[in-house]
């Protein structure tokens, strides 16, 4: 019997490749990193999110001043009069309460006989959509203001809340006229619209309430104001103070002529 030289089987098995696994310790340590990276990146991952639908919110608030200011250019410098707080921009919606029936809404959806006033400006739905639109805080079954109303954002229609309306009823209504361009003492302060919660008769202690934040000690929405611009704004503290009337005067605090 002939045996292999020793020194060519160690060479051998030197060169042989030797297998590796990791051992349970180096595999629980592994996923603990792994776990602390989630657990560090998932906060802020949700906060960009959250960031990324406010500015598709901003977004569609700009595009519907642009709108209204084409709309006061052509009716005298005249904001729009409509029947209700919700039929002034978009889709028609499946709930009737802040619309009138027949429905207000785009011509050529069922139903509509009427097209509200600013979407001859806007033809696409989608703008009066807030991507975070969480329903309405006064009404438990809406799941999505736009979805129910036809919009994500409540057009100041009428004087409540010491808020100089800015669109109104019209016709035989004086309190409640459009307001005219020129009107407001600071344009870039007087607020048009906003999102749907925005009005200080929205509790801040509903969910519903906080589409873009989750602090419930000081309202913020995003807003439109006359001059066309739109910001994430922070309501002063005064604004959340009774009374809480239709025949409350428009006030200014802090230079915000409301």
């Amino acid at each position: 019997m002939v045996f292999p030289n020793r020194a060519r089987v160690t060479a051998f098995r030197a060169l042989s490749p030797r297998r590796s696994a990791f051992t349970l310790v180096e595999l629980l340590v592994v996923i603990g990193i792994i776990a602390l990276l989630i657990s560090i990146l998932l906060p802020s991952l949700g906060r960009a999110r959250m960031e990324g639908q406010r500015v598709k919110c901003l977004s569609n608030l700009r595009q519907i001043g642009a709108a209204f200011m084409m709309y006061t250019a052509e009716n005298q410098g005249s904001f729009p009069q409509h029947s209700n707080w919700g039929n002034c921009y978009g889709k028609a919606g499946t709930d009737t309460r802040y619309d009138k029936n027949p429905k207000t809404g785009f011509l050529g959806e069922t139903g509509v006989v009427e097209e509200r006033p600013l979407n001859k400006y806007i033809k696409a739905p989608e703008v009066f959509a807030c991507p975070n639109d969480i329903g309405d805080t006064l009404q438990t079954n809406v799941v999505s203001c736009f979805e129910s109303y036809g919009t994500s954002y409540l057009v100041q229609w009428s004087t409540a809340f010491a808020v100089k309306n800015v669109t109104g009823a019209g016709k035989g209504a004086a309190t409640n006229a459009p307001m005219k361009v020129g009107q407001a003492k600071q344009t870039s302060s007087k607020i048009v619209t906003g999102d749907w919660n925005w009005h200080a008769n929205r509790p801040m202690s509903k969910e519903a309430t906080l589409w873009h934040n989750r602090n419930r000690t000081q309202r913020t929405f995003n807003m439109l104001f006359m001059d066309g611009h739109a910001e994430f704004y922070w309501f002063p503290s005064t604004y959340e103070q009774p009374p809480f009337s239709t025949n409350a005067a428009p006030v200014n605090v802090n230079g915000t002529f409301w």
